[in-house]
């Protein structure tokens, strides 16, 4: 019940610069990278960095998957490493790279007929009772003993307007995303863009994560790491580095 909410904002157009400097590499990637770099260094500075990485739920566009159109929302989700046991920025963003394409493969695998056909056979009656029957304190220890592990966070990303747009006449300049968070998922990044630029929204749990202003402050840290690994790299005109990753721990 108790949450803080708060937001990052980048630059829209440096970020998408950066993102192009690395053949291969999409703009969640790159977002989620940075994510991975402040937490590593959140968690560092607490003395509760764990030595694997911090998994990370993200939705998918399925339609955008299988190649099928149609109205509504087909949203699936899959789990990628944020890469928050990786020092170096530019391993950290090779690993989530890997990470998350090996969930669109599994995604492109089942999705030409399970996932449709999952989506369109659950109405909401159905999804509520099992989202009620998860997250019921009754429920809970007994099913999280016979289902996978959940995931550490949420990273969603959407992409805005880049032109203006109004509302009864008044400008939107800013704004950010807000989502919900479960029991066993104490933080929600959602990352959308409102013209030139490229915002973070934050929602923690209180109990989670008490101070996440400090959050805020390592994914700027995070991102002024990674804009400068990626420009010394474009720089000296050197390839993706492929030697072992620097894990922590």
């Amino acid at each position: 019940p108790y949450r803080g909410v708060t937001a990052a904002t980048f630059d829209l157009d440096e970020f998408m610069e950066l993102r192009r400097l690395l053949p291969g590499i999409t703009l969640n990637d790159l977002a989620l990278s940075i994510c991975g770099g402040a937490l590593l260094h959140y968690l560092r500075e607490s003395d509760e960095l764990p030595e694997q990485p911090l998994v990370a739920q993200v939705p998918v566009d399925i339609r955008a998957v299988t190649g099928e159109l149609g109205g509504g929302n087909q949203i699936s989700t899959l789990n990628a490493s944020c890469g928050s046991d990786i020092e170096d920025p530019l391993e950290r963003l090779d690993a989530v790279a890997k990470s998350t394409s090996a969930g669109k493969k599994r995604l492109q695998a089942m999705g030409e007929s399970l996932i449709p056909e999952a989506i369109e056979s659950m109405g909401p009656h159905i999804t509520q009772a099992l989202y009620n029957l998860i997250y019921s304190s009754s429920s809970f220890g007994v099913l999280g003993s016979i289902m996978p592990e959940s995931p550490n966070l949420v990273f969603s990303n959407m992409p805005g307007p880049r032109d203006p747009v109004y509302f009864c006449g008044a400008e939107l300049v800013w704004g950010t995303g807000l989502g919900p968070i479960m029991p066993t998922n104490g933080l929600f990044v959602a990352v959308s863009s409102i013209r030139d630029k490229l915002t973070y929204g934050i929602t923690a749990c209180r109990e989670m994560m008490p101070d996440p202003e400090r959050f805020q402050r390592c994914l700027v840290t995070s991102y002024e790491e990674t804009r400068l690994a990626l420009q010394q790299q474009n720089a000296t005109g050197t390839s993706r580095r492929r030697t072992p990753k620097r894990r922590i721990g």
